[in-house]
């Protein structure tokens, strides 16, 4: 069951890199909840650390951490 509800979190973030382009061409990137931060965090220390999810999401820490320094 949490298998799928992070797949269904990455399909949500993966639609959201469709949205329209800002300068720089990236996405606008959604915004969170420190409680919705703080629900991930929890989550992502159940999963194996060499699972792929994880790999996942750290390569979209890494674009939103790109898109955020080309915004400024």
């Amino acid at each position: 069951m949490l298998t799928r509800a992070l797949m269904m979190a990455l399909f949500s973030v993966s639609l959201a890199a469709c949205q329209t382009t800002r300068g720089g061409g990236c996405p606008a990137l959604p915004s969170y909840s420190l409680a919705q931060l703080a629900q991930a965090k929890a989550e992502r220390r159940l999963l194996p650390n060499e699972g792929q999810i994880n790999k996942l999401l750290a390569d979209y820490s890494k674009i939103r951490d790109a898109c955020r320094a080309g915004a400024q």
